[in-house]
């Protein structure tokens, strides 16, 4: 146990930039332990790993493990990584039981950043590619891995998805949709609200621009979700034939089952959909032959 008061962990599910939010409050807020010679190196898949540290990571908490404490009147910080599929109140006691009073970061995941951590957590936490991963299940289950099956394999994913990752009382809650929408605005709450005050403002914008370019990949089915709910709304004709992964088109599909209460027709789609017309239409087909049950 660790009763020194001044520890923040940060309490992320796998893939959700935790450890990244460790070296930006390293860097930039005022009132944490500094590492010398700190930089900012993003490998191809956009995470930070290499970057000093001053404390180990953690996944399962322990009783040997240890904090060597250099300023006490700094925060010393501690990543905490359960698991994407961990229950989030069994960790929170854990973290209390071995750091009674210290600060806690939370991590959370909102339902329109889902497939933004989905992604994260496959590549940068299990280091697989996330349309590769699924074939193997998918053959199993539908006896094809083409591409319908699979995009129906991500569909389903959605709609059953189990990983709450919610907002929760006693901590500094960090909504994770929101840094992705406002990155340098979000982070500067988190500062503030851990007690601190952001430095080196313009180089901060800088990280921060570096990462989200790093990591846009992941960022962009978010975006085109967005951009295509507004075209749906607007009954507007956009192109769609861009959207190739297999995963952000079963996403969409979720996206668009839930908002419209139906289901498409896997095989009516096999080729998935080349424009909003043709979403629209589906969606007016659908909705009739419901009624004429």
């Amino acid at each position: 146990m660790i009763t020194e008061s001044n520890v923040l962990v940060i309490n992320y599910p796998s893939g959700g930039f935790g450890n990244f939010l460790y070296h930006l409050l390293t860097a930039y807020a005022d009132n944490t332990v500094k590492v010398g010679g700190h930089f900012f190196n993003f490998s191809a898949t956009g995470n930070s790993h290499d970057n000093k540290r001053y404390t180990e990571p953690v996944k399962k908490l322990t009783d040997d493990y240890d904090i060597k404490f250099q300023d006490r009147n700094k925060l010393h910080l501690v990543t905490h990584d359960p698991g994407i599929d961990s229950n989030v109140a069994d960790h929170y006691q854990e973290i209390r039981q071995y750091f009674p009073n210290a600060k806690i970061v939370h991590c959370y995941l909102t339902e329109q950043i889902r497939p933004v951590i989905y992604k994260t957590f496959m590549v940068k936490a299990y280091n697989k590619d996330t349309v590769s991963y699924h074939k193997t299940a998918v053959t199993k289950n539908w006896n094809s891995n083409e591409d319908y099956a699979l995009r129906e394999n991500f569909t389903k994913l959605y709609h059953n998805w189990s990983w709450t990752w919610t907002a929760m009382p006693d901590v500094v809650n960090f909504n994770l949709e929101t840094f992705v929408q406002n990155p340098f605005g979000s982070f500067k709450n988190l500062v503030e609200n851990t007690g601190g005050r952001l430095i080196n403002k313009n180089k901060c914008r800088e990280t921060l621009k570096q990462w989200y370019a790093a990591n846009f990949k992941y960022f962009e089915i978010y975006w085109i979700w967005k951009d295509l709910n507004e075209k749906l709304d607007l009954k507007q004709s956009f192109n769609l034939e861009s959207i190739k992964d297999i995963h952000d088109q079963g996403y969409l599909n979720y996206c668009i089952e839930k908002k419209y209460s139906i289901e498409i027709p896997v095989y009516d789609y096999k080729n998935w959909f080349q424009d909003t017309d043709q979403i629209l239409k589906m969606i007016d087909h659908e909705k009739e032959s419901f009624s004429n049950q």
